[in-house]
């Protein structure tokens, strides 16, 4: 056994625990952002120790519960997500999975802000894994420019892409000149994804890169090359499955004690389960998230081709200020409070959504868009009534939200993007005169 890939791999498990700890513990005394790179550490060790589905997971939740169109572009970590999570899902076979997302990538990246720096650059990351996606292009001729763009593509940009991202583009990029029967050049682009896999302590990876190999020189009908590959495959695979169960067996026993294996299962499944739990709902709020509006929405747009749906976009006035003067703590207990506020009004044609940080999203079916508007100022009274206070508002002393309200006839969820998009223009208008207010969207 390669004790020292065993030791490493403890503390792996080690730095997940604790990472997770620390999340747990420290809820609302650290900020979002430092909450996004504990999430996207922990997601790297556990790609480190090839627990993909865990990372997938978190990837999974992230991105339902805190990426909008409105924030893609705040800091790295939403990019990063999408992309690490499209080729996860490529990388395990999961093309239906790999599309929805990168569809809905597209889609936010549509309706973002268009002034944002990497937005030229995250066009192209959509247009390589599109590219990695439909690999029933087979004409090499016709598929080598567009090979080539990616390339001079990804070198200018690699520093900005997750590390088990940037070895899928180089082995994609492998295998497709094994394919044009470009040995060298082939062999060229497995050896950067070994080293790099290599280099960021991606044992499993290195596995697999073998494997792959050996698929590719039997492709090519360099039986004797694919052989020797396969063996080293095997081999290596050994060595790190042992490597890392022992690990983990020592962890387990470290942190749990010495119990039976189905207790030690038991408590783990029960301390994992939370991350599946999310999925429908927001645990802060206890309103729903967006995968679970985006599935309901889906269901109801199968049933009829055409719905009229009414959104109305939320956004707290001044919680920046809240969290900073009053600390992240007592901010999470006002979204807790406006969680209670509009989760009073769900039905099965009213679905309230915790959208983002401060923002808020309910959308209305079968009311006309006066009834959702008083629905909104309904919502916006309430608040008010309750007096949380709040000294360093610029306009009341107390908390306040502000509205946007839109109307669409949706047909598909692309149209529902749209009208989250309307809604969100009529709030920026609401803010724009003062805050504190509900708008109509107005087709300018």
């Amino acid at each position: 056994m390669d004790y020292e890939l065993k030791k490493q791999y403890y503390n792996v498990y080690k730095n997940i625990h604790r990472l997770q700890e620390q999340m747990e513990r420290d809820i609302g005394d650290i900020t979002p952002s430092e909450c996004e790179e504990i999430r996207m550490e922990i997601i790297q060790n556990y790609l480190v120790v090839g627990e993909r589905e865990p990372a997938i997971v978190m990837l999974n939740d992230y991105i339902e519960q805190w990426v909008t169109p409105r924030n893609l572009f705040r800091s790295s970590a939403p990019v990063r997500a999408y992309v690490l999570l499209i080729s996860l899902y490529l990388t395990t076979g999961r093309k239906k999975e790999a599309e929805e997302f990168l569809e809905r990538f597209k889609a936010y990246i549509k309706y973002s802000s268009k002034d944002a720096e990497p937005y030229i650059a995250v066009l192209a990351y959509t247009e390589i894994l599109g590219t990695m996606l439909n690999r029933d292009i087979v004409d090499g001729k016709n598929l080598l420019p567009k090979i080539e763009n990616m390339e001079n593509f990804y070198e200018k940009n690699k520093n900005t892409l997750p590390v088990d991202f940037a070895v899928s583009i180089y082995t994609f990029f492998s295998a497709y000149y094994f394919q044009m029967k470009e040995i060298n050049v082939a062999l060229e682009y497995w050896k950067k994804a070994y080293a790099l896999s290599e280099l960021a302590g991606l044992r499993f990876r290195t596995c697999e890169l073998y494997k792959q190999l050996s698929a590719c020189y039997e492709g090519a009908g360099m039986y004797k090359e694919a052989l020797e590959s396969y063996k080293i495959f095997c081999k290596d695979r050994n060595d790190v499955w042992n490597a890392k169960e022992y690990a983990y067996s020592d962890f387990l026993i470290t942190e749990y004690g010495i119990k039976s294996a189905s207790d030690i299962e038991k408590e783990l499944r029960e301390k994992n389960s939370s991350l599946r739990e999310k999925t429908c709902k927001d645990t802060l709020t206890g309103l729903y998230n967006r995968r679970f509006l985006s599935k309901s929405l889906e269901e109801v747009l199968k049933k009829e081709s055409k719905v009229i749906i009414h959104a109305i976009m939320f956004d707290i006035d001044f919680f920046k200020k809240y969290n900073d003067n009053y600390g992240h703590l007592k901010g999470d207990r006002i979204l807790e409070k406006i969680g209670e506020i509009l989760g009073a009004f769900k039905s099965e044609t009213v679905i309230p959504v915790r959208y983002g940080g401060e923002e808020f999203l309910m959308i209305i079916c079968g009311r006309s868009i006066t009834e959702t508007e008083i629905v909104a100022n309904t919502v916006l009274q309430d608040l008010r009534n309750r007096h949380y206070s709040h000294e360093y508002s610029d306009i009341a002393k107390y908390v306040t939200m502000s509205a946007g309200v839109a109307e669409l006839e949706c047909s598909s969820m692309d149209d529902v993007y749209i009208l989250c998009d309307m809604a969100d223009k009529a709030l920026y208008k609401a803010k724009s005169i003062g805050r504190n207010t509900c708008v109509r969207y107005e087709k300018q």
